[in-house]
């Protein structure tokens, strides 16, 4: 009886160890699920985290880029405006100039044809220049 006993003993021993095995068992892929959630859950903030700062700095850089296009857009802007005033002030000095040269011109030729008169005027008072002025005319 006492070799049942310790057979029973044994087997009683045997079957301890197997669920407490069973039991630390459990107890550790319990634990690993609670890290292993826990880490998903760290790493899911921190990816959410990451993720909302590369939105922030995406909107931040297409924000100074369209900045900068419109800064451009400007300062391209300008050099065509200048350039265009540029010409239109050389087009109107230009003219002016020209409207200023053909007035002394004109006055030049209204002075020459009073003088061309007055030079007439004085060979048809001539004697000699009175012929010519009568046959003239």
């Amino acid at each position: 009886m006492t070799k049942n006993s310790m057979a029973s003993l044994s087997e009683k021993l045997q079957q301890q160890i197997k669920d407490d095995q069973q039991a630390v068992s459990n107890q550790t892929q319990a634990l690993l699920k609670q890290h292993a959630q826990g880490l998903q859950k760290l790493s899911d903030a921190a990816l959410s985290t990451t993720k909302g700062a590369i939105q922030r700095q995406s909107a931040a850089m297409e924000q100074m880029h369209a900045e900068t296009l419109q800064r451009l857009r400007w300062l391209m802007l300008w050099p065509v405006l200048a350039s265009i005033c540029l010409s239109l002030l050389i087009v109107l000095s230009a003219s002016g100039w020209a409207w200023w040269k053909l007035g002394q011109v004109d006055d030049q030729v209204q002075q020459r044809i009073a003088e061309i008169g007055q030079i007439e005027a004085e060979f048809c008072a001539s004697p000699a220049g009175q012929r010519v002025c009568q046959q003239r005319r």
